[in-house]
């Protein structure tokens, strides 16, 4: 019952804080790092040994103008210095919720956060839905491997969330449980709900009919976003997050991506200084929800190219656009030209019976396309892939596709659809 509190008092703070002025966003930004610059300090070995090797203390960041002053926090270095060692003073596996993900080396990576940061997640979460036209008393499809623990708002029939079943081999599973559900929202990778689309009769796609679809975890191009909403004949929202953090930025009802402001401070770093608005630059995160495990200055691999406008919405956070995947997932040519999968997706995921698909840079010149097809495309696809992408490549590239009949997906039930094997040069 408490977290229910908890969650509801957060969930009411988010909806407010989406309504602040710019202004105001930005000095509640400050004050809260300050905060956890302070509690990092105090309470993080850590980064106590991060600050005092780049000569900064506490008192030396004010606001979010001073953050260049810290050093960066790369993925690689948690690993080294080790998850669980890096966990706050009085926070341990045993009280946090654990979350994971594994590279394209197979790796799992773990990360743990506190029972306040998970509220303030649902918080964030619940306004996704809400600023798309979600109300309490509307039904969600969540796809999923595992069973939803119920909420106890939902024993009063308010909140309700409904599972489709991951675990499930025959996608035809998924359609059956959307049918039965009815919801008046799904939320899910977009990998799945292709894969639905090409399972499920019109017949049976004109009696799902959700209000919209809310995308998340995964790559979402705009070739991809238009066979989604032409299938389910509703609009989609694209959520961006990280496992480290959950919440990035989501997509407003104007399909404009807003930063979650109160959650993490978004930079935009282009050769060592601030992107311009309308600039690319490498996205890194400092994290203020987390007390377990604070970040700072975390590079995620993105790219992203920061706003300056004010979105019609009238939500005052920042706008940003996201520009390319993260740098493990580019291929990478014998002639150093890189590819993210937003100029390789494109190239084959509006073929006919294409199901599934994952691209793997073995070698630097060498890739292998897996596709899951439609028997009755299973001849004609394949080829298609080959040329396209050979043409895409330059012909410095040996493309070789193999058919399959399922794609494993990670733990979490993520496709990642690019995975590099060859390390930038």
């Amino acid at each position: 019952m408490r977290d229910a509190i908890q969650q509801g008092a957060a969930v009411i703070r988010a909806l407010r804080n989406e309504r602040l002025t710019p202004d105001q966003v930005r000095r509640r930004q400050d004050r809260s790092l300050r905060r956890m610059v302070e509690y990092a300090w105090n309470r993080s070995r850590f980064y106590r040994d991060k600050f005092e090797a780049a000569g900064v203390r506490p008192e030396d960041i004010r606001s979010i103008a001073d953050l260049a002053r810290l050093p960066t926090t790369t993925k690689t270095e948690l690993q080294r210095y080790g998850i669980t060692r890096a966990l706050a003073r009085g926070y341990s596996p045993a009280n946090t919720f654990e979350d994971a993900t594994s590279g394209s080396s197979g790796t799992v990576m773990k990360f743990y956060h506190s029972r306040e940061a998970y509220n303030r997640y649902f918080a964030f979460a619940y306004r996704h839905l809400a600023a798309i036209g979600y109300r309490p008393w509307h039904r969600v499809a969540y796809t999923a491997y595992e069973r939803l623990t119920p909420l106890p708002w939902e024993r009063l029939g308010l909140g309700r969330r409904e599972r489709v079943d991951l675990t499930q081999a025959d996608p035809r599973g998924y359609v059956a449980d959307l049918l039965r559900v009815r919801p008046h929202f799904i939320t899910a990778y977009p990998s799945i709900l292709q894969l639905i689309l090409a399972t499920a009769t019109p017949a049976e796609l004109s009696r799902i009919r959700p209000r919209a679809i809310h995308l998340h975890s995964e790559l979402l191009t705009e070739g991809l976003r238009r066979q989604i909403s032409e299938g389910f004949q509703c609009d989609c929202f694209d959520d961006y997050g990280a496992f480290e953090f959950h919440h990035i930025a989501y997509e407003c009802p104007r399909h404009r991506y807003h930063l979650a402001a109160d959650n993490v401070i978004v930079e935009f770093v282009r050769d060592g200084r601030p992107a311009e608005p309308g600039e690319e630059g490498e996205i890194l995160l400092t994290g203020l929800s987390n007390r377990a495990m604070p970040l700072f200055r975390y590079a995620i691999g993105d790219v992203g190219v920061p706003g300056d406008e004010i979105c019609p919405c009238g939500s005052g956070f920042p706008t940003m656009k996201l520009v390319q995947g993260r740098v493990d997932d580019f291929v990478v040519l014998p002639s150093g030209r890189r590819l993210s999968p937003r100029a390789i997706n494109p190239v084959y995921e509006h073929l006919p019976g294409l199901l599934e698909h994952v691209l793997i840079q073995e070698s630097l010149d060498h890739v292998l396309v897996r596709v899951n097809v439609a028997e009755a495309h299973r001849d004609s696809t394949p080829a298609v892939i080959e040329r396209e992408l050979g043409a895409l490549f330059g012909g410095e590239v040996r493309v070789e596709v193999r058919l399959t009949a399922r794609i494993a997906r990670g733990r979490t039930g993520k496709l990642r659809t690019v995975i590099s094997k060859v390390t930038p040069r």
